[in-house]
């Protein structure tokens, strides 16, 4: 392997970690950030939904920069954003320059949220599967790793301000990891988009929608777990213990399931009708019997988290060059965030008119059986470039052995 390709290859890991960060840790400290600097709940709502928003709207914005410049200049961008936002927040008087430093940190994460998936085209096209699942993984324990540790670093650096900055020299070593590889920047393979628009695309609005349908139940899971055990009579730390571990036990899947799928299309619809039956058995689970087989539900919703591993491949598996893959990735995760927004506050409306967890988690069963659907149709062969009927990552993995 050149030089190069291991600087991406670590850029890639500590980058995944970086782009996390800034939602993991704030999530561990967010109580007393909020007392601390006089927040209120409006200015605490808008933190929690913040993420979301910034993949949706830069996400989208990215591939033009990408094209300008080159994704290792957008990459690097992103991370000085990040460096800057975590340290700017830990430092900030009021609510309004917190604000305004988790908006800069998760600006830059979504850029590179975006320009991830065309580097790894770039350097790793015959490694799609292995590369998206490292990032993947990486990306899950940036969020899991800064929620369990900001805490107890900030009790070892004299409070929450030393456990968020705590995570800026993380970036800081990613930006370090990124710049040598600017000597290998080559805007001009990253061309003006070319073709038709991708909303026209069946393959990229399944994916699109995919990908949304995805992180909204990820983000309902994480989001609603706990409080429906609550609510059943489990004990809050304990209740928290299954949360995490919903987390936790998917990192393996998220790292193996992207090379199964990079295997074929077979692979791929197998593995997601996997997930729907065993998530769609954790739901059901809940609306029978949440508190006296808590453990089982929380490990059958440990399925609920790899399927946005499966959209990070498929985002490279469906588009044949690296242009495509900024297009793509901008699309499926601009439009894609934008539809998990809505489920949260869907399941919070839904338990207060309703009075229980039923309704809101049929509907989940629901957006669960929909997800199958889309994700069959993006799982089908093909590029939205329509330059290789199909992807040759897939095609190399048709004709190998199985067991190779």
């Amino acid at each position: 392997m050149s030089a190069t390709r291991t600087l991406v290859l670590i850029g890639v890991v500590v980058g995944g970690f970086s782009l996390r960060s800034a939602t993991g840790s704030l999530a561990a400290v967010m109580d007393r950030v909020q007392s601390d600097l006089g927040m209120s709940p409006a200015v605490a709502g808008l933190l929690t939904a913040l993420p979301v928003i910034c993949f949706a709207a830069v996400g989208a914005l990215t591939p033009r920069m990408a094209r300008r410049h080159g994704p290792e200049w957008a990459m690097v961008a992103g991370l000085v954003a990040i460096v800057a936002g975590l340290a700017g927040r830990a430092a900030a008087p009021g609510a309004p320059t917190f604000l305004l430093g988790s908006l800069l940190a998760l600006a830059g994460a979504a850029v590179g949220n975006v320009v991830v998936r065309p580097l790894v085209k770039r350097y790793f096209p015959d490694h799609l599967g292995p590369l998206s699942g490292l990032y993947a993984m990486s990306a899950a324990a940036g969020v899991g790793v800064p929620a369990a540790l900001t805490l107890p670093l900030g009790d070892a650096l004299g409070g929450w301000r030393g456990g968020l900055a705590a995570w800026a020299p993380v970036a800081v070593i990613g930006l370090l990891v990124w710049l040598p590889v600017l000597r290998e920047a080559r805007p001009e393979d990253v061309t003006p988009r070319t073709g038709p628009p991708l909303w026209r695309d069946r393959t990229a609005l399944a994916l699109t929608a995919y990908f949304g349908l995805q992180a909204l139940g990820g983000y309902c899971v994480s989001g609603w777990l706990a409080v429906i055990y609550i609510d059943a009579g489990v004990a809050p730390h304990t209740a928290g213990i299954y949360l995490a571990l919903t987390a936790i036990l998917a990192v393996p899947f998220m790292l193996g399931m992207p090379v199964l799928a990079a295997r074929g299309p077979g692979w791929t619809s197998g593995l997601m009708i996997g997930m729907w039956v065993t998530v769609c058995a954790g739901y059901a689970g809940l609306m029978v019997a949440p508190a006296s087989h808590a453990l089982v539900w929380a490990l059958l919703l440990t399925a609920v988290h790899p399927g946005f591993s499966i959209a990070v491949v498929l985002i490279g598996l469906r588009s044949a060059t690296p242009a495509a893959t900024a297009r793509l990735s901008a699309m499926v995760q601009s439009g894609g965030y934008a539809l998990a927004a809505a489920g949260p506050f869907a399941m919070a409306v839904l338990r207060g008119t309703s009075g229980g967890w039923t309704v809101p988690l049929l509907l989940l069963v629901v957006t669960a059986t929909l997800q199958l659907a889309v994700g069959l149709v993006a799982a089908r062969p093909g590029t939205v470039d329509q330059s290789h009927p199909v992807h040759p990552a897939e095609r190399a993995s048709e004709r190998a052995p199985a067991g190779r």
